[in-house]
């Protein structure tokens, strides 16, 4: 039972070699590695390149270990992941044996006309003698290990070692509080931070998950998100977010104050979920906020899979007069089909290419690819992590619609948000309710004096 790509044994094959070996050997060691940034590889230079890639992979990986006196069986777990299960061994052997596979993988690959410098992440873990850890404890331990490494720079070794093994725990605990943070609506919350047209008047805010651990206080979004995915929590993260957002934003209209637009996003997870056009309505009604207030902000990578269906979902709330922008723009090769065929009002434009607009040229003329398309489709273009003046000059010169970063302000508690909001916009009494009809003279975007923001039956035509 071989893969039939690389010839090496198929997931099932491997799997069964795993069970095989931990039953009947003394101890067992695993050695689970994936190439370095592959997708962007395969996205690049196209599939069939990167299965040459990984034929190549192969034949080294068999190369090495028939060179090699361990008992190694080699196979593919699918995908540019690979497993080699070493039966026998002692840890130093088989750290060194990961050490020589992964000096083996440095060095380049001719790929037809192009030669790839491409590296390899591997995340080791051994079952000693004696021990109780079955196949999928030892499995998952070498996936810590791998994780380790793609967190810490790629291109490296990881022994699952005592250290990982708290670490482990760890994160299992922070799962635990956060999914009774999400069920307790206790600890989830939103800051703000301020976007700017191009007069730097304020017209809103993005509005940022974080999350207040309880005895631990705030938590990093790179330390607490890859949780939540991991965890199965990020849809319920994300909806509590939402609701929480637009319970502010309702509050404060309630008052006569207005927070412009906010941005709010939507991850995978929750993107694809069936309930996710009628929650979303649902919280929208529960707070009585218009529509026409929120920008759902969209990855490129939640756009992946199932494009048709998650584009009749946001064309459904656009409907209503919810604005769709997609975050992280230019990173993903598939930008452009996918602008055909999504209802899309705004891009983002990635990080990457603003943080060295200033002195890379390549970055500028992405940027400025980027705007010329947008300007041809209609759409708006918002730049985020702007830091220096010279970066917002740059984009101001190419027609950038809206600006983001630490040049205009860091993200913002509710309270501070408020002031901030308060000092662009003075309080206005007749903005405390809103007529929504479900005609086209509803869009006037008149404020009348009614009680609440009355949200009509049927979506906006």
């Amino acid at each position: 039972d071989h893969d039939s790509l690389t010839s090496l044994l198929s997931r099932r094959a491997i799997l069964a070699e795993l069970d095989r070996c931990v039953s009947d050997v003394d101890s067992v060691g695993l050695v689970y590695g994936d190439v370095d940034f592959f997708k962007s590889i395969n996205d690049r230079f196209g599939h069939l390149a990167g299965d040459h890639l990984l034929t190549e992979v192969a034949r080294r990986m068999r190369v090495l270990i028939d060179e090699s006196a361990l008992q190694v069986a080699p196979g593919r777990l699918g995908g540019d992941e690979f497993l080699c299960v070493v039966a026998g061994c002692t840890e130093r052997e088989l750290v060194e044996f990961t050490e020589r596979l992964e000096f083996t993988m440095q060095a380049p690959m001719s790929i037809g006309t192009v030669t790839l410098s491409a590296t390899m992440s591997w995340g080791v873990a051994i079952r000693p003698r004696h021990s109780d850890i079955d196949s999928s404890e030892l499995l998952r331990e070498a996936d810590v290990a791998l994780y380790q490494v793609k967190r810490n720079g790629r291109n490296a070794l990881r022994l699952y070692d005592d250290e990982l093994r708290a670490w482990t725990v760890e994160r299992k605990r922070m799962e635990t509080d956060l999914a009774t943070s999400i069920s307790t609506r206790s600890g989830v919350h939103a800051d703000f931070q301020p976007q700017y047209d191009q007069n730097l008047q304020l017209i809103g805010f993005e509005a940022l998950g974080r999350w207040h651990r309880q005895g631990i206080g705030v938590v990093a979004p790179p330390d607490f998100i890859p949780i939540a995915v991991e965890g199965g929590l990020m849809a319920d993260f994300d909806a509590e977010i939402f609701r929480h957002v637009v319970q502010v934003l309702g509050g404060y209209r309630r008052e006569g104050r207005t927070f412009g637009t906010v941005s709010i996003n939507v991850s995978a997870e929750r993107l694809e979920r069936s309930d996710f056009v009628d929650s979303t309505l649902s919280m929208l009604r529960t707070a009585a906020v218009d529509p026409r207030d929120i920008v759902l902000e969209i990855t490129e990578s939640s756009l992946l899979r199932d494009l048709s269906e998650r584009g009749r979902r946001l064309e459904e709330l656009q409907r209503w007069g919810m604005r769709i922008a997609i975050d992280d723009f230019g990173t993903g090769y598939s930008s452009l089909s996918y602008l055909r065929e999504l209802p899309v009002d705004i891009v983002k434009l990635d990080k990457e290419f603003v943080a060295d607009i200033e002195t890379s040229s390549e970055s500028r003329a992405i940027v400025e690819a980027i705007m010329a398309l947008a300007q041809a489709l209609d759409l708006k273009v918002v730049a985020e992590g702007v830091e220096r003046r010279q970066q917002y000059e740059i984009l101001h010169g190419f027609g950038c619609d809206i600006y983001q970063g630490f040049l205009f302000g860091r993200a913002l508690q509710r309270g501070q948000a408020r002031d901030h909001a308060e000092s662009a916009w003075p309080l206005d009494p007749q903005m405390r309710g809103f007529e929504w009809s479900d005609s086209p003279s509803g869009l006037s975007g008149l404020y009348t004096d009614a009680p609440a923001f009355s949200f009509s039956s049927a979506p906006l035509h």
